[in-house]
């Protein structure tokens, strides 16, 4: 990876500004606060986004600004990379918005999780190394903030072992033996378990025994009873073919009896008929009679209807002669009231509307006179309309009256109309009663003459008694079949009970003895992890380690003899990564030493573990850049001089170091100078 550009919107102290990075080793020079820092997180934030406890939004945001925004380009071999995150500021909160990533001249838009995870498969970090807050290997191999590699040296040995495990991928070896210590304590519990499925084997197998004799005792009584069976169903087939014989007597015997019960039946039901037949043509001879006088009265119904016409049409004429005159009394009312209108004006005129002059009096007088002789000529000629009103009226009054009287007499003639019809029905259901009476005597002639017939046929026959005990004898062999049927089924069904019980405890047993196989295996799976596999994992864990610590000490030491020219100061790793000082042939602690030399030994510890993750993790694409945040605080000039050749030997194509001392300007290939002015970051 070499970093080309980045551009920053309204990122802590810069407004607004774009920084080209050149390749080899670039120094960010400037004051301290001047902003050299920000463009450190502002790459970071670019690459990974905000990182929970690590990098907020609040802390890049500029103060006072809605949104902000870095825009970070750099290539991979001959692939150009174009990134871009935005900030938002929001009632209660400042987070990440959608960004993009362009490649090759491909803009894809991203949600931030998913730029992160684009990154990430673009520098080609392991999955197994990225964690959900923090990018170790971006960590300590690109960019480490001075106090957190001096807190790495500082910390406890297990948790400096626990980091370095994760950074150079073998905390694996750790998480198989935890895996593996889970795994153990699941076989047991399932050994356990199976202990316990198998304790009764033994007891399971006495049974099985005991049921097979008790199978064998309950066959020989089901095979008896089978015989049993046999012979009554034979016994009973016998007498079946003997009362085969007498089937069809006594079929045409209850035939018989059936005829005979049916005629009796069917005699009892035309008696009742005739006398139902008798009564209703009592009442409909008395209905026709009172029928017949009431039909005296029948009219002809056509000349009704031609004198209601009539007088509907004379109703007619003299409602619309009515309305006429009651249109006519509403216009001379109308002219009448217009009229007085203009004599109430007339009255209270003084001056003519038009000349303006007085009104005589004369003159008023004899309008006036005038409108209260065509008052009075209306008023006669509206008396004579109310006149005839009234009496057409009394006329329609009379009419209508009369109408009603017609109408009345219609719906009776109407009445009388339908008692004819009723009439006519009445005679014809007469009729058919008299000659159903004729029918029926004859039918009960019949019946009877019928009934006495089979009654001798019935009294004269030995068919039913001979059945009856032929019968009765064959239910007491069918009973005795069924008794037998019912024994053996009884047995069978209790065989097949045993018989299951006895394939249910043969499968148990079967299930036992393979689960005591499987108690075999692991017990011995158990054994071989306990005893030799965790032991060889531990060991390759130890080996690597120990490769890896040799690797690193020897890098450590070596970037430490470059920065520290003390012949009386030793200084190496032991197999915890911890740092061993020796002054003077004594042990001391990195504590008692000077500013410049912690900070050369962190420096080493830096540069030591940048090589040691490239050469362990050699797939990562970010081997070609290395940042370095303050790495001379607190150095002697002698000891800036070596910064030199520290940056000669590490041999990357580019270095950012972020500096305040103006020596090392002489020994960098490039400059960047950060100023800063009323409160604003700029390149200068």
């Amino acid at each position: 990876m070499i970093l080309k550009s980045i551009r920053l919107h309204n990122i802590r102290s810069y407004s607004m500004q774009k920084i080209d990075f050149p390749i080899g080793s670039v120094l960010l020079a400037g004051d301290i606060g001047t902003g050299k820092s920000t463009i450190l997180l502002a790459i970071e934030f670019a690459l990974f986004g905000l990182k929970a406890g690590e990098l907020s939004g609040s802390a890049l945001l500029r103060h006072g600004c809605r949104e902000g925004s870095v825009e970070i380009q750099f290539s991979i071999g001959k692939k150009e990379i174009t990134a871009k995150r935005t900030l938002k500021r929001t009632k209660d909160r400042i987070g990440q918005s959608a960004g993009y990533i362009i490649e090759n001249s491909v803009k894809t838009d991203l949600m931030p999780k998913e730029l992160r995870a684009r990154i990430l498969e673009i520098l080609n970090y392991p999955s197994g190394l990225i964690s959900k807050s923090q990018d170790l290997i971006y960590r300590f191999t690109v960019y480490t903030p001075q106090e957190e590699m001096k807190r790495i040296i500082y910390e406890n040995k297990d948790s400096r072992l626990d980091t370095l495990r994760k950074v150079f991928n073998i905390d694996k070896y750790k998480r198989i033996k935890e895996n593996i210590i889970i795994y153990s304590k699941f076989l047991k519990e399932r050994k356990n378990r199976l202990e316990g499925k198998i304790s009764d084997l033994g007891q399971k197998k006495a049974k099985k025994r005991q049921l097979s004799e008790q199978k064998k005792e309950l066959k020989g009584k089901e095979d008896k009873a089978s015989e049993s069976l046999k012979a009554a169903k034979e016994e009973t087939k016998a007498k079946k073919i003997q009362m085969a014989g007498l089937e069809e007597e006594i079929k045409e015997f209850n035939r018989r009896k059936k005829e005979f019960e049916l005629l009796g039946l069917e005699l009892k039901n035309i008696v009742e008929k005739r006398e139902a037949d008798r009564r209703e043509i009592a009442e409909t001879e008395q209905a026709l009679k009172k029928l017949g006088d009431e039909l005296d009265k029948l009219e002809d119904i056509s000349e009704i209807n031609r004198l209601y016409a009539e007088k509907e049409k004379s109703v007619s004429e003299k409602e619309k002669e009515l309305a006429a005159i009651r249109n006519e009394k509403s216009q001379l009312s109308g002219q009448s009231s217009h009229i007085r209108g203009q004599v109430e004006k007339i009255k209270s005129l003084e001056k003519c509307p038009l000349c303006l002059q007085k009104v005589p009096h004369e003159h008023k007088e004899k309008i006036l006179s005038k409108s209260n002789c065509s008052l009075e000529k209306f008023r006669k000629e509206f008396d004579n309309l109310a006149k005839k009103e009234k009496k057409l009226d009394e006329q329609v009054m009379d009419l209508k009256k009369g109408l009603k009287e017609i109408s009345e007499k219609v719906a009776d003639q109407k009445a009388l109309q339908l008692k004819k019809e009723n009439q006519v029905e009445k005679e014809k259901r007469l009729n058919f009663l008299r000659q159903g009476l004729d029918s029926s005597k004859k039918r009960i002639a019949e019946i009877n003459s019928k009934k006495i017939e089979l009654n001798r046929a019935i009294e004269g026959s030995q068919t039913e008694k001979r059945y009856s005990e032929q019968k009765e004898c064959y239910e007491r062999l069918l009973q005795a079949e069924r008794k037998a049927e019912l024994e053996k089924n009884s047995l069978s069904k209790e065989l097949e009970v045993l018989d299951k019980h006895y394939k249910e405890i043969e499968e148990e047993i079967k299930e036992k003895e393979e689960s005591e196989k499987q108690l075999k295996k692991i017990k011995g799976l158990v054994n071989w992890i306990e005893e030799r596999f965790i032991k060889l994992v531990t060991n390759i864990e130890k080996h690597v380690m120990l490769t890896v610590y040799h690797e690193f000490n020897g890098l450590f030491r070596q970037w430490c003899s470059m920065l520290i020219e003390d012949e009386n100061l030793n200084v190496r790793l032991d197999d915890t990564f911890s740092v061993i000082v020796e002054q003077d042939g004594y042990d001391t602690a990195v504590e008692n030493l000077s500013g410049g030399e912690k900070t050369s030994i962190a420096l080493a510890y830096r540069l030591a573990l940048n090589k040691v993750i490239n050469d362990v993790v050699s797939q990562i694409k970010t081997k070609d850049i290395l940042i370095l945040d303050e790495p001379t605080e607190g150095f002697s000039t002698a000891q800036l001089d070596r910064v030199r050749d520290v940056i000669d030997e590490l041999n990357v194509r580019q270095i950012l170091i972020v500096s305040h001392e103006t020596k090392i300007e002489s020994f960098v290939d490039s400059i960047i100078r950060i100023s800063k002015a009323e409160g604003m970051s700029e390149v200068a």
